[in-house]
């Protein structure tokens, strides 16, 4: 049997996604989601149409499709495999972070000769699997920025949010979480003398920005790419933390709700809307990737480089 080709640069998150949106082909009977299924799936294979539709088939049925599709004979090996070539950074190692009944998975990477430590808020289509993060926080690391890749919602969460779309946008959630990640480090006396910065993307950017308008004593810089900042709401009139917002030319509701936030910030926190031609409302393109890693680089190094900076904007 010939299977699918993976791409060079495969994305869990966009796997993820067709999963879903077979699981919405077979709910609609559409002859092609439902002969997919008919001649992949274990269980089901061989059966008839309409014996197909009469069956109850979960998002874990379309994500075994999926991955034997691909010539795998599990999602959970098919995924292994994608975060596998998804390779982290040589000195990258993972934490569990309980919080209340979740534990959230954390990817630190960078730590050795870091100048400054920055706390990646995901959250929705955006995990610390999607390429573009990897990228931007590879070009962290190599700018002497220790990295923590934050997944908000448990990969339970995140399997359940892929069909009702609704945690991905609590707020208040993901900004306590990312408040707890932030509490995390800052009582650490390995991390605690390295200057904190939040960078957030999708509903991650209104996490980091509730999070860093409640610990803006320990957060001192946070940069939005690509994300839903507004969903922050009355937070964003609290954020006393320079911020900088980057958004994709071709984004005309980001753009416009950035005009509006902008407005809304406090007058003397600094502040910057920077646009990047070309870019939709994701940066999945390497040269928006590259271009949005660039000037979150330098908002960094600018705002977390050195300690009469910091000591100057609290005085």
């Amino acid at each position: 049997m010939n299977h699918r080709v993976i791409p060079t640069r495969p994305s869990l998150e966009q796997y993820r996604k067709q999963a879903k949106d077979l699981l919405d082909g077979i709910n609609r009977q559409s002859p092609d989601a439902l002969g997919r299924v008919g001649t992949h799936h274990p269980r089901l294979q061989g059966l008839a149409i309409p014996s197909l539709a009469a069956s109850r088939i979960k998002l874990a049925d379309a994500q075994l499709v999926i991955a034997r599709e691909h010539g795998f004979e599990s999602w959970p090996k098919f995924s292994a495999h994608l975060r596998t070539t998804l390779a982290s950074p040589p000195d990258a190692f993972d934490e569990r972070l309980r919080i209340g009944d979740a534990e959230l998975t954390l990817e630190i990477s960078g730590r050795r000769d870091a100048r400054a430590l920055v706390i990646f808020a995901l959250a929705g289509n955006v995990s610390r699997y999607h390429p573009g993060i990897r990228d931007v926080a590879a070009a962290f690391n190599c700018a002497s920025f220790c990295t923590v890749l934050a997944d908000l919602l448990t990969e339970e969460e995140d399997v359940e949010d892929t069909i009702n779309e609704t945690l991905r946008y609590d707020i208040p959630l993901l900004g306590g979480r990312a408040m707890a990640v932030i509490d995390r480090f800052a009582n650490d006396s390995a991390f605690r003398s390295l200057r904190t910065g939040m960078f957030g993307s999708s509903t991650g950017a209104a996490a980091a920005v509730a999070a860093a308008s409640e610990r803006s004593t320990v957060v001192r810089a946070v940069v939005c790419s690509a994300g839903r900042p507004d969903l922050a709401g009355p937070a964003l009139a609290w954020l006393n933390v320079p911020t900088l917002f980057v958004f994709g030319g071709d984004d005309t509701v980001g753009y416009g709700f950035m005009r509006t936030i902008l407005g809304v910030l406090p007058p003397q926190v600094p502040k910057r809307l920077e646009v990047i031609d070309g870019a939709a409302g994701r940066f999945d393109a390497a040269e928006h990737v590259q271009r949005a890693a660039t000037l979150a680089s330098a908002w960094f190094t600018e705002h977390l480089g050195s300690e009469s900076a910091v000591e100057e904007r609290h005085l």
